[in-house]
């Protein structure tokens, strides 16, 4: 209980609609405005503490078994469709410290089985690739931030 009045305070600050006490579940696709509009209130209350203590906020959108290879049409196109809501609304928050990453398109190419182990986890090789494309990524915007 403590914790959803601490958010919902939060919210507040941020002029944010409260959280709802209960989130139905459903079989059906979240619709990809309301999954891009949850993800933009998560990225901005953390940016907001972030901003408290003078931090920058990296948000990466990883790749998962299912924006990788062998999808099937309609899972294709749900995804591309959330992804591009995703980076609208990341794109009006970038102000303020955040930085966007996607990787999605990272294994492109590279057989599901050798990177990832279940349908989100990366094995081993997965995990590499994407620390390494994080921390290119990190150290390009460093050297490119103004003094």
């Amino acid at each position: 209980e403590h914790y959803f009045r601490v958010l919902n305070g939060v919210y507040e600050l941020l002029g944010l609609t409260p959280m709802p006490d209960v989130t139905t579940i459903s079989e059906d696709p979240i619709p990809c405005k309301t999954m891009a509009t949850r993800l933009a209130r998560n990225v901005a209350i953390t940016r907001y503490a972030l901003q408290m203590v003078g931090a920058d906020y990296l948000y990466v959108l990883q790749p998962t078994r299912h924006t990788h290879e062998g999808r099937s049409a309609e899972e294709e196109s749900y995804e591309l469709r959330c992804g591009r809501e995703v980076a609208r609304v990341l794109a009006e928050l970038r102000s303020g410290g955040l930085w966007y990453l996607s990787l999605v398109a990272l294994f492109d190419g590279q057989p599901v089985e050798s990177i990832f182990f279940d349908d989100l986890h990366f094995g081993d090789r997965g995990n590499k690739q994407a620390a390494e494309a994080i921390a290119s990524d990190v150290l390009r915007r460093l050297r490119d931030r103004p003094s």
